[in-house]
């Protein structure tokens, strides 16, 4: 231990990683502790991170305001099938500039979550949006229309949309993904 102090008094870590994209999708882990202590630590030194792609069913609503903290540059989040995550995750990401955000798997996303985090104090640049298999409603996709960055939304399997709820005019050019018995069916719109 005493020499451990000495070299950290005399070589002190010059080196800032830069690292801006991580992704640790399909990764097991001996445990949820060992694991969310090595994300912690990552994640206090590597601030700058800009992209997140994560797919562990052990993540929690407490790690992901953790990364909402260190994240601030955080623009693309991707938390497939994290299974754990509930309703207050998103909110964390009120304050963030993302970009792209990718649900995939996580089916307890509501209208309120979606309304949520566009009207956030960040104007939303969101331009990718994934939330299939989610509870939204076309109380959503109006105020998804009201975001003229949008540019795709994959709505695949979220039985609660309506006819009524597509024919909200997106701005072209759109790129959307409308239930289908037989999956997802991708529509383009050009001026």
């Amino acid at each position: 231990m005493q020499n451990s102090i000495i070299v950290r008094k005399c070589c002190p870590n010059n080196y800032t990683p830069q690292i801006e994209n991580l992704d640790i999708c399909d990764i097991g882990y001996q445990s949820k502790e060992l694991a969310e202590i090595t994300l912690k630590s990552f994640l206090s030194v590597n601030i700058g991170l800009k992209v997140l792609k994560m797919s562990w069913s052990c993540l929690t609503n407490e790690m992901m305001e953790f990364v909402a903290k260190k994240c601030d540059e955080l623009q693309n989040l991707s938390v497939q099938q994290c299974t754990q995550l509930s309703t207050p995750f998103l909110e964390n990401f009120r304050d963030h500039n993302l970009i792209a955000l990718d649900t995939l798997g996580v089916s307890w996303i509501h209208d309120s979550d979606v309304v949520s985090l566009l009207a956030g104090p960040v104007p939303s640049n969101l331009t990718f949006l994934n939330v299939p298999e989610s509870n939204i409603t076309d109380t959503s996709l109006y105020h998804l229309a009201q975001s003229t960055k949008l540019r795709h939304l994959n709505l695949s399997w979220c039985d609660e949309v309506t006819d009524a709820g597509l024919s909200f005019s997106l701005p072209p050019p759109h790129r959307f993904s409308i239930p289908s018995s037989f999956g997802s069916v991708t529509s383009e719109q050009e001026h």
